[in-house]
């Protein structure tokens, strides 16, 4: 072994002796610089100070209502989730197989040339084929969604349709 290995595996030996002191050998000193109970103080100052210059500050009647309005807790979660059961009253679907299903056309979305549509819960543009039955997207509007039946040709159309949302 020459000079320049013998070097290299000294230099290895001691990198892997001092990560081994490293892992094992506790350090001495643990201890935190700050203890939780100063910062949870500080907060509560902090959330005092702002709350007495908000009480003093003159809002005007629609600023103290929309400082009202955000302290309440939400009815409908602001995150939107696929309905689980879709409604009676929905524009049926083509289907391959004769089964008339339930379509809600309720989001529509237009940037620049590109259009999308939400159907059922799902993102379709033109040319999408829907994800239940044998139908196409053939044209999306704000006012409806044409769709084309892939068997038959036949083209149908499913109105926009607002959901339905709880007022306070």
């Amino acid at each position: 072994m020459g000079k320049r290995e013998k070097i290299i595996v000294a230099i290895m030996i001691v990198a892997l002796l001092y990560g081994a002191f490293e892992l094992l050998v506790p350090s001495g000193d643990k201890t935190v610089s700050k203890i939780p109970e100063a910062d949870i103080e500080a907060a509560r100052q902090t959330a005092r100070k702002i709350s007495g210059e908000m009480e003093d500050a003159e809002l005007s009647p629609e600023q103290t209502s929309i400082l009202k309005l955000a302290g309440r807790q939400w009815k409908n979660d602001p995150f939107y989730r696929l309905p689980e059961q879709q409604k009676e009253n929905d524009a049926e679907k083509p289907s391959g197989n004769g089964h008339a299903e339930k379509l809600q056309y309720t989001g529509y979305l237009e940037i620049g040339e590109t259009k999308m549509a939400i159907i059922n819960g799902a993102e379709y543009f033109s040319g999408d084929r829907l994800e239940q039955g044998d139908a196409l997207v053939h044209n999306i509007t704000s006012e409806k969604v044409v769709l084309k039946s892939l068997n038959t040709g036949e083209k149908m159309s499913v109105p926009y349709r607002e959901e339905k949302q709880e007022n306070d």
